[in-house]
This record gives structure tokens, C-alpha cells and sequence, in this order.
């Protein structure tokens, strides 16, 4: 606990001195006001770059953040301690707000525990660790094909993980992310000059978040950053007050690129940059979309050179875009699997185990039905109706346009893109915390636009309702350590649970050796589809004995000997018999 909290204080320091840096820089060309929560999410863009570029040729782990750490105090030395004392003039209006630390107190009450997310140890501490003991290793994929999935989320992870340091590693970056939004809403909710829509939107928007995303801030999951960086996005550029801020400009690209690397169930807010260049285009020029095209090789360039290292193809899972030729790279069954087992779990919720190509070619209506049936759980009953909203959405936005709003016209850009987006994640992978941020502002934006719903709610009131929600959250999450967790809180006081494979009982109990033709010890878990964890041998759920090193050691990389026939042990497809 104590560790975590230190963590997210040397995170907001870290991000804000390099933010302040880079918007001292860009104001001398892009003027316009920046509030604190913007200057974080510039220093976390930048800290995103840089870290990418450098994860391609050297490990990722705590000695970037103490470099890192050197290089913000000879910032804030320079620039006469101005970052740390705006720093703590923001902390100080915080504190006296007491929703401000209800919400730290949840948060970090629910990011103590053991993550429960099966894929938190199937692949996303392995790729961690992968990412602080390496540079990106060639063809890993070919090891464990989901461990090909990239994420800007790993790399960072992967330095703030300070495995070496904690024996453990830790997962700070959900909580924070987490922290920051419900921040940067409580003070959406506290301004005057904020439209009413915008108000209770923020509103909704804030509660749902808590509800759905808390239980994951204790997980080195993709999802919570996904869903709240893209929810920035949204809420940044709904904002009406600042639409000629160039500043505002150049963080919504800035933010969209971040997006894509994060994880692709983004990819429609790509939509976004049209409708931004139109609404600035008094003052674009040719020349800035030269600046917007080198961002975009800043941010997505590392991205999409990891890519090829990992699994040999520019987007994995993607083999239409096989435009490299290496030796590592995965087989395309391979890949073409993990394409589809994705929409497969999202529509069945069922395991590799019980992969079934077929039910892929179900009419729309057979899979929508046997999906709205059977892919529902006790704690998600808000999803019914926000999806509904989201449905029926477009005959508000349509019955609102007849009766000629004229309010409609800025919101519409915004809702264009979300039911984008929600159309992309139905068809693709209904799977709802794929798509939390494209289904909420559809099915909510023209909701809160309707006349009735244009009186905001006081400031105590909407601050009182995020007090509420956050305070029934902790209420259950107390009764639920109660009765179900021997741990008790006094032995997390220190440090969250730790994520590993040890535990009372020998290793070899769960896991099995295995060596491939080439002579390569392989570690593998003994019950089907299970997690290697933080095991930091070769270690996959699916044995392939075609695996080999390219080299001598981990860090030259992985192919197969024989890449064009793919079985059930390596890339979890149940083929026909031959």
C-alpha cells in the first residue's frame, strides 16, 4: 500500500516536470492554457516515445526511471522549482476537497489485491518481464503467439515494474491513470463555465468508470488505459470553451496516436483528426501537417517497429500487412488465430480449449442472440442499458437534428466518432471493456443533449454522487475481502499482493520441462491453457516442438524449424485429423 502511493507520487512528479518542459517548448508556437492534468498527460505521451525507441535496443526497467528521475531535477533546478511548487499548489487544492481522497482510498484499497484477470499472468506479466530483462526479442511470438501482442502499456510497465527492487513486480500505472481521471472529472464538475451537457456527461461518465474499471487497477492489463485515454480524448475535445486553443490541438493528435499503440480496439478515434484539422482550419497550414505526420513517426514508429521484431508483421494480429520478410516470423495460421479467437471469445466467452471455427460463420442474428443470452455476469448489469442507449442513439441524434438544435452541431463530430467506434467494437469483439469508451459517449451524448436533461446538477450534488459510488465501492470491496480473502490488510499494508508462480509448494508441482528438437528447455503449466506468470525460462501454455533460439541465447530470439505447420500445442487451433 505505502509503496504503491509512493509510486504514484513519484509518477505524477516525473510526469509533470517533463509535461511542463515540452509545453514551455510547444506554447512558444501552439499558445493556449494547460491545466495540470494536461501537462501530466504530455509528459506521459513524451515518456511513451522515448521509452518505446528505446525498448527496441535495450531492457526497460527501473535504472530508465532513476535516469529519469536525475534528469527531472535538473529540470525543475533550472526552471527555479516552478513544476514542484505549481505541483503542490494543485495537491493543495486537492486535499481539501474530501471526494479527492475518498477516491485514493478506494483506489488503492482495490489495487492491494491479487490481480484476478486470467490474462494478467498468461501473457501480460510475461511480456513485463520480458520487456525489463531484453530489448524487443525477435519472433517471441513464436514462444507464445499472444505474447506478440504489443502495447506501449508493457514498456512503461515494464520500467515502473521495479522488479528487482520490490522482488515482485508492481503495477502502478492503472491506479494512477485511474487516480488522474478522477481527478481531472471532480475539477470538470467544480468549474462554472462548464455547458450543462458537458457537466452531467462528465457526470455519468466519471461513475461509470469507477463502477466498471476499479477492479482492474490492481492488473497489468491494457484495457483501463485504453478506455481512459480515449475518454480524455473525448471529454478534451468536447470541451467548448477552448476550441481555438491550438495547445488543445496538438494533445488530441498527440493523444490519438498514444491510443493506437495502447491497444488497437482504439483504432476508430483515429477518425477524430479530420474532424479537428476542420475545426482549426483558419489557422493550419501545409506545414503542420508535415509536424503531425513526424509525430506521428515519434509515437507510432517504435510501435510499429516492436511490432516487426515480436512477430514479424507490421500489425499483429494482421497478416494482410506481411510486408516484412524474416526469419522469426510466426506462421500466418498462427496468426490468423489469435485474429480470431479474439472475436471468438468476445462473442462466446469460451476458452482456446473449445475453440470452434464455425460458430465464426453464424448468421448476425444466431451469434447476437446466443451473445445478448449468455455473455452476462452479476456485476455488469449497467451494460444492458448503456447498450441499449447506444442503439437506439442515432434516433435521438436524428429526432434532435429534425427538431433543429443548434447545440447539435459541435456535439455531432463527437458522436459520430463514438458510434463508430461501437459499431467497430460489435462487429469486431463485443466484449464490453474493449469498447467502454465508445459506448458510453454514444449512448450518453444524446442523452444529456435532450432539453429536459439541460439543467446541471450543483456542484455539491455531482461531487456528492462520485462521493456515493465511491464509497458503495468500498463498501464492497470490504465485505468481499471479509469473507473470501485470508490475507489480511495488515500484511499489505507495504506492498500489494504479489502476482507469481510461488507459492507453499515446489514449482515443479504446476509446471513440467519439455525440450524441443533443437535441444531447448521449455517450461510448461500442467493444466490446459493455464499461466506461466512471472517464470522467467522459456515458459508457454502451448509446447511446440519445432521451437528453436535463433542464436545462443533468449535475447537473439525465437523462430520454428519447420514455420509453415502450426498444431494445437503451439498456437491453441484444434485442426482436423490428417
Amino acid at each position: 500500500m505505502l509503496i504503491l502511493l509512493l509510486l504514484w507520487a513519484l509518477l505524477y512528479i516525473l510526469l509533470l516536470v517533463l509535461g511542463e518542459v515540452i509545453v514551455l517548448v510547444l506554447q512558444r508556437h501552439w499558445p493556449g492554457t494547460v491545466s495540470p492534468t494536461e501537462t501530466v498527460l504530455v509528459g506521459l505521451i513524451g515518456v511513451i516515445s522515448v521509452l518505446q525507441f528505446v525498448s527496441i535496443f535495450f531492457p526497460t526497467n527501473f535504472w530508465f526511471v532513476a535516469g529519469l528521475a536525475l534528469l527531472v531535477i535538473f529540470i525543475n533546478w533550472q526552471l527555479a522549482n516552478r513544476p514542484i511548487r505549481g505541483a503542490m499548489t494543485n495537491f493543495h487544492k486537492l486535499v481539501r476537497q474530501p471526494v479527492c481522497w475518498i477516491l485514493v482510498i478506494v483506489v488503492l484499497f482495490y489495487a492491494i489485491e491479487r490481480p484476478a484477470n486470467p490474462d494478467s499472468g498468461t501473457y501480460h506479466l510475461p511480456t513485463i518481464r520480458y520487456v525489463e530483462r531484453y530489448a524487443a526479442i525477435p519472433g517471441l511470438g513464436n514462444l507464445f503467439s499472444r505474447l506478440a501482442f504489443n502495447s506501449s502499456f508493457f514498456v512503461i510497465g515494464a520500467a515502473f515494474g521495479f522488479t528487482d527492487l520490490a522482488n515482485q513486480t508492481l503495477f502502478p500505472l492503472n491506479g494512477f491513470l485511474l487516480l488522474l481521471f478522477g481527478g481531472y472529472s471532480i475539477g470538470q464538475l467544480q468549474r462554472l463555465n462548464l455547458s450543462p451537457v458537458l457537466r452531467n456527461l462528465q457526470l455519468s461518465i466519471v461513475c461509470l468508470t469507477l463502477f466498471f474499471l476499479i477492479r482492474q487497477v490492481n492488473a497489468p492489463g491494457t484495457d483501463v488505459w485504453a478506455t481512459l485515454l480515449t475518454l480524455f480524448v473525448f471529454l478534451v475535445w468536447l470541451d467548448d470553451t477552448r476550441n481555438s486553443n491550438r495547445f488543445r490541438a496538438f494533445l488530441l493528435v498527440a493523444l490519438v496516436f498514444t491510443c493506437l499503440t495502447v491497444k488497437l480496439a482504439t483504432l476508430p478515434i483515429l477518425l477524430l483528426l479530420p474532424f479537428v484539422a476542420y475545426e482549426h482550419r483558419h489557422w493550419l497550414r501545409w506545414k503542420h501537417g508535415i509536424w503531425v505526420m513526424i509525430l506521428a513517426c515519434l509515437l507510432i514508429g517504435p510501435w510499429l517497429a516492436r511490432n516487426v521484431i515480436l512477430s514479424g508483421y507490421l500489425i499483429f494480429p494482421f497478416t494482410e500487412l506481411d510486408l516484412v520478410s524474416v526469419d522469426w516470423k510466426l506462421a500466418k495460421n498462427a496468426v490468423r488465430f489469435e485474429q480470431d479467437f479474439v472475436t471468438f471469445w468476445a462473442r462466446f466467452h469460451l476458452p482456446e480449449t473449445k475453440f470452434d471455427p464455425e460458430k465464426l460463420t453464424w448468421p448476425f442474428a444466431r451469434w447476437v442472440s446466443w451473445w445478448w443470452t449468455h455473455w452476462w455476469f452479476w456485476y455488469n448489469w449497467p451494460n444492458r442499458p448503456t447498450f441499449i442507449m447506444a442503439v437506439v442513439s442515432p434516433l435521438l441524434m436524428a429526432s434532435q437534428y429534425i427538431y433543429g438544435h443548434e447545440r447539435l452541431r459541435r456535439l455531432l463530430p463527437a458522436y459520430i466518432v463514438a458510434l463508430a467506434g461501437f459499431l467497430f467494437w460489435f462487429l469486431k469483439a463485443p466484449e464490453f471493456r474493449f469498447g467502454y469508451a465508445f459506448i458510453w459517449i454514444a449512448a450518453l451524448l444524446p442523452i444529456h443533449n435532450l432539453h429536459l436533461l439541460q439543467r446541471p446538477l450543483p456542484t455539491r450534488i455531482a461531487t456528492g454522487l462520485v462521493g456515493l459510488t465511491l464509497i458503495g465501492l468500498f463498501v464492497f470491496a470490504a465485505v468481499r475481502r471479509g469473507n473470501h480473502n485470508l490475507n489480511s490488510l495488515v500484511d499489505l499494508l507495504l506492498i500489494p499482493a504479489k502476482l507469481s508462480h510461488i507459492n507453499s509448494e515446489a514449482q515443479t508441482t504446476y509446471y513440467d520441462f519439455h525440450r524441443t528438437r533443437s535441444g531447448l528447455a521449455v517450461v510448461v503449466p500442467r493444466a490446459p491453457c493455464e499461466a506461466c506468470l512471472d517464470i522467467e525460462q522459456p515458459c508457454t501454455p502451448f509446447f511446440s516442438d519445432d521451437l528453436q533460439l535463433r542464436g545462443k541465447t533468449i535475447a537473439e530470439g525465437f523462430r520454428l524449424t519447420h514455420p509453415t505447420i502450426d498444431t494445437l500445442a503451439h498456437n491453441s487451433i484444434q485442426l482436423p485429423p490428417k
